[in-house]
């Protein structure tokens, strides 16, 4: 027998929905669901926020009445997913809590319920989300089509019942998987894209499997359009009947049966799985073009308003900021600002995070101070000159900048952690098979401008100036600028040779619609042990998440699709701005202000014959179905780059 279950999501905020039709969206969408409900002996799950609970109870209390008596008589059951639908993997741990936190205390005071299963927000998952929600909830939802991709064939299990999820400490949750290609192909059905047969094909195809989530995803798309997509369908009939009819013919046959979420939180498990890997960090529902980018890097402006996020962020978790002002924050980091918004939503969003950087004082810029120009080089022998490089040296640091190259870091030597440069430039075929047409810099970005394809690098001949701060702190700086467009770019590079590291701050002007990738770090291969080459990271957690890099690929890689041109396939978080690539004796530490930009960070990497390519690189602008430039963009970005002879194992 193969057991069914489902849940809606309820979405007041829903991305392209604007405030005012909130009232036509319950009465359209909310209703029907819970009259399905009532009528029926389906065990719909029901799924909503604490933003979207409140604005239902000041809008219709007799819906949530009715909802409370539907929870009472277990014709359904709540599932919690926080305050907001913050996307867990790109923000900081105590966000993620304080959302999940906020939620249950609304569940609880205006349902008198509180959620044992809690959907992952999105579906956006990393490893670091299970320690954060196993503090409130007995199991989680994600999608099991994305999650299986990254499963060993050897010991998936044939079937998508409940598993337990483990990270790298040893947490473990258990997870209820929702289906991806199952809620869409419902939907087509709906829509009259598909006929109920080929729905119900689809998941007899899993009829071995015991389990099967048919439908797992917004309810407001029917018998309401939002208007996101110039080619959605017409409404053209009662889709809740066409609803009402599927479940209808699952509820007719013996061989299947409806199961809800307490009978999914008891069953016994068999299998444990990490499902994240090098290739795909965070993982997300649907397709790849779905990927968690759309939410960092894409939007209308995600980069900007994540960046106020923050800042704000930062200044609470100084100041020890109220429930409200933690409250506010967390429905303003929410997905759906980022994605298919509405130019009036967004806007607001922004006006409502800039007064909040008002009222706290923050500085959204940081002071410059002035330096000491020098002028006689022969007066430092810390600096050597020729017509290709400049040189900073001491006893145990080099640093070299290709002048030719707009200042790309052409070695960066620490001599207490090896004689080799870790990060620099490798010429033209010295990688034999790999890019034998191309030299691969370091330090350096790339812009490309969506109008016409084309693309502006900082790799050319540039004018420059030095200053000095101290005997061994000096600034390097240039300023770009594109002849075909307005763009500018300020470099300031300062190398510090008593730390033995150096910082690239770039400030940006003018900057049209376009991808925009910077501090593209080329790791030198015959340094880092590749049976060893590991990164880490954070994506949301606390801890830092470690990847073996094994195999072939590239997070920034674009992928087919017929609709929209979509650049990249995925990145990490990197909430606590810090990178780190190396092995078991060295590590190269890259560090960035999520507060000054909030970047991600792609890697890309091809093993060859004897050697191997890895390059890191941080986005701040990617393209995708949510991409819509409204204005030329202006940010600043830094990074800090250090070493360590320390083994990256060791590293916590």
């Amino acid at each position: 027998m193969v057991k069914l279950y489902s849940f809606f999501h309820l979405n007041t905020s829903f991305s392209s929905i604007e405030e005012k039709d909130q009232k036509k969206l319950i009465k359209k969408c909310y209703w029907p669901l819970l009259e399905l409900i009532d009528k029926n002996e389906f065990k719909i799950g029901i799924e909503l926020g604490g933003k979207t609970l409140q604005d239902i109870n000041a809008l219709d209390k007799k819906w949530i009445e009715k909802f409370k008596v539907l929870l009472s008589k277990k014709k359904c059951e709540l599932i919690g997913s926080g305050l907001s639908q913050i996307i867990g993997p790109l923000v900081p741990e105590e966000i993620t809590k304080k959302n999940l936190e906020i939620g249950k205390q609304i569940y609880k005071k205006i349902l008198n319920f509180e959620p044992t299963v809690g959907l992952i927000n999105e579906q956006a998952f990393s490893s670091s989300m299970i320690k954060i929600y196993k503090k409130f909830y007995k199991a989680i939802i994600i999608d099991w089509i994305n999650a299986k991709s990254n499963i060993d064939e050897n010991s998936i299990q044939i079937n998508s019942g409940p598993c337990y999820l483990k990270d790298d400490y040893n947490n473990k949750i258990r997870v209820i998987w929702s289906n991806s290609i199952s809620f869409q192909k419902f939907q087509r059905a709906v829509f009259g894209e598909i006929g109920l047969e080929s729905f119900v094909n689809y998941v007899n195809l899993n009829k071995k499997s015991g389990y099967n989530c048919i439908y797992s995803n917004d309810a407001e798309i029917f018998n309401y359009r939002a208007k996101r997509f110039g080619t959605e369908n017409k409404l053209l009939f009662d889709e809740w009947k066409r609803i009402l009819k599927i479940y209808d013919y699952f509820n007719d046959k013996k061989k299947y049966q409806f199961v809800n979420f307490s009978h999914l939180t008891e069953k016994k498990i068999k299998k444990t799985y990490n499902i994240t890997n090098i290739k795909n960090p965070i993982i997300v529902k649907k397709q790849a073009k779905y990927n968690v980018n759309r939410w960092a890097v894409c939007g209308k402006d995600s980069l900007l308003l994540n960046t106020y996020c923050w800042k704000i962020f930062k200044y609470l978790k100084t100041k020890r900021g109220s429930h409200k002002s933690w409250k506010k924050l967390c429905e303003l980091w929410g997905s759906d600002f980022r994605t298919h918004t509405t130019k009036k939503k967004w806007l607001k969003c922004k006006s409502k995070l800039e007064q909040l950087i008002k009222k706290y004082k923050i500085p959204i810029n940081s002071s410059e101070k002035k330096y000491k120009k020098i002028v006689n080089l022969k007066s430092y022998k810390q600096i050597s000159i020729n017509e290709n490089f400049i040189t900073f040296r001491n006893s145990k640091f080099i640093a070299t900048f290709n002048v030719k190259k707009g200042l790309a870091l052409n070695s960066f030597i620490d001599k207490k952690v090896s004689q080799k440069s870790l990060i620099g430039t490798i010429i033209q075929g010295e990688i034999k098979n790999y890019g034998s047409s191309s030299d691969f810099f370091s330090g350096n970005l790339s812009i490309l401008k969506k109008k016409n394809l084309s693309r502006f690098t900082d790799l050319f001949p540039c004018k420059y100036d030095i200053f000095y701060i101290n005997k061994n702190l000096f600034l390097l700086t240039t300023k770009i600028k594109d002849n075909n467009s307005k763009i500018i770019i300020s470099k300031k590079i300062y190398i510090d040779l008593s730390k033995r590291q150096i910082r690239i701050k770039l400030n940006f002007k003018n900057i049209p619609d376009s991808i925009v990738r910077l501090f593209k770090m080329t790791i030198n291969p015959n340094v880092f042990n590749l049976g060893k080459l590991t990164s880490k990271t954070h994506n949301g957690g606390k801890n830092l998440e470690s990847f073996k890099i094994d195999t072939d690929f590239n997070h920034g890689s674009s992928i087919e699709n017929v609709s929209n041109y979509t650049s990249s396939n995925t990145s990490f978080g990197v909430t606590s701005g810090k990178f780190i690539v190396g092995d078991n004796q060295k590590s190269i530490i890259f560090e960035i202000d999520k507060s000054l930009s909030a970047l991600v960070a792609m890697l890309e990497f091809s093993k060859l014959k004897s050697k191997y390519f890895l390059r890191l690189f941080f986005s701040a602008y990617e393209s995708d179905d949510t991409s819509f430039f409204m204005y030329d963009k202006k940010f600043s970005s830094s990074i800090l780059i250090s070493a360590k002879k320390k083994s990256i194992f060791s590293i916590k």
